[in-house]
């Protein structure tokens, strides 16, 4: 759907959705921005919801909830949880590492209002 997955800090996966470079000056008179950002947030929804459906039909993981090893260390079994922060916003794009690796870094206060978001699921 779209997005690209840019870090990962433990279990919270940022991933991104970037609209095509405009001119600021055209953003006003830009008829499809709005069309766009309404379908990279659609896409971003649709996102969450096939991963949320995906972890309920995983087979394999499964077999964990009611694994008698797993039940002797947690009272109620294995479950999974899942949580996800969505939120439109600037950032800045960076480019960081060597010859051999390259990632992306966004830097902008509405990352830190997504980890936030995320925070209070």
């Amino acid at each position: 759907w779209d997005g690209a997955i840019n870090k990962n800090e433990g279990d919270l996966y940022l991933i991104t959705w970037k609209l095509p470079n405009v001119e600021e000056n055209e953003n006003e008179r830009n008829e499809n921005l709005q069309e766009i950002k309404t379908e990279l947030a659609d896409k971003s929804l649709i996102s969450a919801v096939k991963v949320i459906a995906e972890l309920r039909r995983a087979g394999d993981l499964k077999a964990y909830y009611k694994n008698p090893r797993l039940l002797k260390v947690t009272e109620h079994g294995f479950d999974t949880c899942v949580t996800f922060a969505i939120h439109q916003g600037w950032t800045i794009e960076g480019a960081i590492g060597s010859e051999y690796k390259i990632d992306a870094l966004y830097l902008s206060p509405q990352i830190a209002i997504t980890y936030r978001i995320e925070q209070l699921c």
